[in-house]
């Protein structure tokens, strides 16, 4: 069996996000390859990183009312950052000044169209970390973010633990809606 070509696919396969703003909708494409897979590695590390701190914190604080790790389920299974984890996540998240920004890259000509249409830095911020995280994590999440106004949900063991959902599909999507 021959699976057919990816164009066929254009009423479920959707590699665009479209992010409305003050009137006017700013269509992201799909980011290039290499692109994409830097920022899905990037929230993986931060994913990792958030859970490292989340259990840090939980750990001090079941220090401090002198109960032992085995006595709370919160803590979830063992994910420790790597030193050269560290390593890389640091060394992704450092954008060269001479290069583009990731937002810049991630949002295509949509950033341009967003600065000659006057966007304040919130906005641009707002749109480019929704499109990281659609891109890192997924149509879901990423309309999560949007629909928040910027403000990141307290980590929890269930969200940082969660695995990366696949980009939902147009038809996915309209289901979802009629819903």
């Amino acid at each position: 069996m021959t699976f057919a070509d990816l164009d066929t696919f254009d009423d479920t396969f959707d590699d665009t996000l479209e992010l409305p703003v003050k009137g006017k909708t700013y269509v992201i494409p799909s980011p290039p390859a290499d692109v994409g897979v830097r920022t899905e590695r990037l929230m993986t590390l931060g994913r990792k990183r958030a859970r490292l701190q989340f259990k840090q914190q939980r750990l001090a604080e079941l220090e401090a009312a002198g109960t032992t790790p085995q006595d709370d389920e919160r803590l979830g299974p063992r994910d420790e950052l790597t030193p050269a984890e560290l390593d890389e996540a640091d060394r992704l998240a450092d954008d060269d000044p001479t290069e583009d920004s990731l937002h810049r890259r991630l949002l295509g000509d949509a950033y341009d169209q967003l600065l000659a249409d006057g966007a304040s830095y919130a906005t641009l911020r707002h749109v480019g970390i929704t499109a990281t995280i659609w891109v890192g994590s997924g149509r879901e999440a990423a309309e999560a973010y949007w629909r928040s106004g910027g403000r990141a949900p307290e980590p929890s063991p269930e969200s940082l633990s969660a695995p990366v959902p696949a980009p939902a599909s147009k038809a996915k999507a309209k289901r979802q809606a009629r819903t």
